[in-house]
């Protein structure tokens, strides 16, 4: 499991990854706003809590709140204006 911080037309967000599906999370994670400044305390609590293969897949069978789920994270990593991962487990 990789998370990448990306950019693209004004929108932040952390797209979280396992092989190729994806997790597309904008605006807010964990309370914190997603900007390049906060990056280190975003990854700070992924360590924290050892955000891993199996949470990813809990969120991903749950698809819960607003955030997009899909099955080819190569295009969505390419889609982006920016992007740089961040954390990997």
């Amino acid at each position: 499991m990789k998370a990448y911080y990306y950019e693209n037309n004004g929108y932040n967000g952390i797209l979280l990854v396992q092989g190729e599906r994806f997790i597309s999370i904008d605006e807010v994670i964990d309370g914190i706003d997603i900007v390049r400044e906060n990056i280190p305390q975003i990854v700070s609590n992924f360590v924290e809590s050892s955000f891993n293969d199996d949470d990813f897949n809990t969120m991903f069978d749950q698809q819960i709140g607003t955030m997009v789920y899909g099955e080819n994270a190569s295009e969505a990593l390419e889609e982006q204006d920016y992007s740089e991962e961040i954390y990997s487990a």
